[in-house]
C-alpha cells in the first residue's frame, strides 16, 4: 500500500491507493453506507522494472482515474458515496492501516490535494512538486539527511517514522534524497488522518 487514508478497525477499511500482488497500481475507497467494503479498480499496466515512475490517482466527480506515467490507465465509475475521512482515524504512507500490505522500496513527491489536477493523459512533472491551484492537504517531498527519520510535511501534518523507514540519499528522482522503505514491516503515521480532505 503506497497510501492509506480513514483506514481504522474492521468497520472501516478506508480509501487505500496501493501496487498490488500482481505489481499493478489499484486503488479501493470505502463506501459510505457500509464502509467495511470498497470500489476497487486494478490498473493495466505491470511494474517491475525498478526504475522511477509517476503514479497519480485522482477523482472527478463520480469518476476515478489510475494514471501511470502520465497514461490513463484504470477508470472506476463510482455507484455510491464515498465515506468521508474522520479525525480519529490516521493515515499511513507505506501500509495498510493494519500494518500489512507494506510497500517497499523509494517513493518521493507524495501530495494529496482537494483539486483534481489530472483529467486526461499529460507529461509527467520534471522538477520537484510544488503547490498549484487549490488546497493542498499533504505535500511531502522527503527531503532529508541519509538515513534520516525526521520527515516533513509542507502542509504540517505530523509524520511519525515506523520500523526502518528513512529519507535515502541512494536514490531519488528529485532533489538530494528520498524516502525509503528498506524491509515490509516500514511505514509512515501521518497526523489527523487528513480529514480535512473531503470527496
Amino acid at each position: 500500500t503506497i497510501l492509506c487514508v480513514d483506514g481504522a478497525t474492521s468497520t472501516h477499511q478506508g480509501h487505500y491507493f496501493s501496487r498490488n500482488a500482481s505489481n499493478k497500481l489499484g486503488v479501493s475507497l470505502a463506501k459510505d453506507a457500509t464502509p467495511t467494503s470498497g470500489l476497487s479498480v486494478s490498473a493495466a499496466t505491470t511494474v517491475t522494472d525498478n526504475v522511477w515512475h509517476h503514479f497519480a490517482f485522482t477523482k472527478k466527480d463520480r469518476t476515478v482515474r489510475v494514471f501511470l506515467d502520465g497514461v490513463l490507465d484504470a477508470t472506476l465509475y463510482l455507484t455510491e458515496d464515498l465515506e468521508p475521512p474522520a479525525s480519529t482515524h490516521a493515515a499511513y504512507v507505506g501500509c495498510y492501516y493494519n500494518s500489512t500490505l507494506f510497500f517497499s522500496g523509494y517513493l518521493q513527491d507524495l501530495r494529496w490535494s482537494q483539486t483534481c489536477k489530472y483529467t486526461a493523459t499529460f507529461t509527467p512533472p520534471q522538477i520537484p512538486l510544488g503547490y498549484f491551484k487549490g488546497y493542498a492537504t499533504s505535500l511531502m517531498q522527503f527531503e532529508g539527511s541519509n538515513n534520516g527519520t525526521a520527515f516533513l510535511d509542507d502542509s504540517f501534518n505530523a509524520i511519525t517514522a515506523n520500523g526502518s523507514a528513512v529519507t535515502s540519499t541512494d536514490d531519488f528522482k528529485f532533489g538530494t534524497s528520498s524516502a525509503y522503505f528498506p524491509t515490509t514491516s516500514d511505514y509512515l503515521t501521518v497526523s489527523y488522518g487528513l480529514s480535512n480532505f473531503n470527496w
